[in-house]
């Protein structure tokens, strides 16, 4: 029996959903949603533009082509600036800039009416000497390490490395829920590092580096909850593994809050987790995933596979490719460069789009050791060939490609035009039961 959504997975980290309708009479509600970690997305790269108040720095330019490219109807960002520089400003300022300085122009302009933003603990001095150096730093020493060693969560000023969500969707901002202040202690079984922190240091710990947002946008009658956050990463500390502990615990708090725990508390105090018959999706980059070697490991895992492996989560990591990771990174060990986001440690995946079991997934761009026909209306062959990415000359016409992937086969007929060069998707639709639980 299938479930109450259906997404399909391309790449970039992009996912589109349609939701069913309840009767027959009603027409399906669909949305695009896309991921995207844009390194350092500064408010003063933001506030580069040129005299008719378009963008003109490089790397945002090239950022909005992207966006405009694949025309997501959702986009979460992750390391875009709150502006504080003057306290008048809404969170969501550096949001409106990035849509009307940069993505409402160019060829292609794409515009976002919801923008969603809530405080983050990057940069935001704790008042103590957090790091145990000895010194505590005041917001003299803003854009400093020390500055950021000291704060909630690192940035070397208030607002670095924060999130924010755009939707062409409404978002129901009135209800979502923000963890910015819940503190590490009272999370059962944290990993805090013993002897490491001061007391005074563990009393006022926030969990997370950034803040875990559940924020819901409705597409038609339908509801998705967004779960929102980048956990630090798992470096940049000692043998106490402080960051790594931090990490694991930061991305266990969604698999504990989507499995309904009653000890978590939000910003305004409400207790629980997410409803249980909630449709959601976790997304973020978690800074940890498939790759690279020297992972924290707690209880016999990784901290990614609490929630890629959790049972009521679908794994789309297989599933959302890109041929530029697949070019970038060449051969890997498992075949998984395709499923790459990060360059570090000789490419990883740390950045997932992982959509409840009650949506309905519907294949990527590329899948590693896909098995690939080309046949003709004749059913005679035309190329066969094992990869993500098939490339084939072909004569002007009618084709069928077939994919085999995991035993599964998957078809698609398409025309060949004279002159005209196109790519050719065969998606994969993973299904679950309408009583899957757990």
């Amino acid at each position: 029996m299938k479930k109450d959504l259906i997404c399909s997975i391309a790449a970039l980290l992009l996912l589109s959903l349609t939701l069913p309708a309840i009767n027959a009479q009603e027409e399906r509600e669909g949305m695009r949603v896309a991921l995207f970690n844009i390194r350092e997305l500064s408010t003063e790269k933001l506030l580069e533009v040129d005299d008719s108040g378009v963008g003109t720095n490089d790397q945002l330019v090239a950022a909005a082509k992207i966006i405009q490219h694949i025309a997501p109807e959702v986009l979460v960002l992750n390391e875009i600036d709150h502006d504080y520089t003057s306290p008048d400003l809404p969170l969501e300022t550096n949001g409106k800039r990035f849509v009307e300085n940069y993505l409402r122009h160019g060829e292609d302009p794409i515009d976002y009416k919801y923008i969603y933003a809530a405080p983050c603990n990057t940069g935001i001095l704790t008042g103590i000497d957090f790091n145990g150096d000895g010194v505590t730093s005041t917001e003299d020493e803003e854009n400093s390490r020390p500055h950021g060693d000291d704060s909630f969560g690192y940035g070397s000023y208030p607002g670095q490395y924060s999130m924010m969500l755009l939707s062409q969707h409404p978002i129901l901002a009135d209800d979502a829920r923000t963890f910015q202040k819940f503190l590490w202690k009272d999370m059962p079984g944290n990993l805090i590092p013993a002897d490491f922190y001061s007391e005074e240091a563990v009393d006022i710990f926030r969990l997370s580096s950034k803040s875990h947002w559940d924020v819901p946008i409705k597409i038609g009658d339908k509801v998705v909850h967004f779960l929102m956050s980048h956990p630090t990463p798992q470096s940049f500390d000692g043998e106490e593994d402080r960051n790594g502990r931090r990490n694991f615990d930061e991305v266990r708090f969604w698999a504990e809050y989507i499995n309904g725990a009653d000890w978590i508390y939000d910003d305004e105090g409400k207790k629980g987790g997410i409803a249980e018959d909630a449709a959601f999706m976790i997304a973020g980059d978690q800074n940890t995933g498939t790759g690279f070697d020297g992972q924290s490991v707690y209880g016999g895992k990784e901290a990614y596979q609490l929630i890629t492996e959790h049972a009521l989560v679908t794994d789309t990591t297989p599933m959302i490719t890109s041929r530029g990771a697949q070019e970038r990174f060449g051969f890997s060990p498992e075949g998984k460069a395709a499923q790459y986001t990060f360059q570090w440690y000789g490419g990883s995946r740390l950045d997932y789009l992982l959509p409840s079991k009650g949506i309905e997934v519907h294949g990527g761009e590329a899948l590693a050791n896909t098995e690939w026909a080309v046949v003709t209306p004749a059913g005679e062959p035309v190329i066969e060939s094992v990869g993500a990415f098939p490339s084939v000359v072909l004569a002007a016409g009618e084709y069928t490609a077939i994919a085999k992937h995991d035993e599964r086969i998957f078809e698609r007929t398409f025309t060949v035009e004279p002159g005209l060069n196109r790519d050719v998707e065969v998606l994969l639709a993973v299904e679950e039961d309408a009583d899957s639980s757990g």
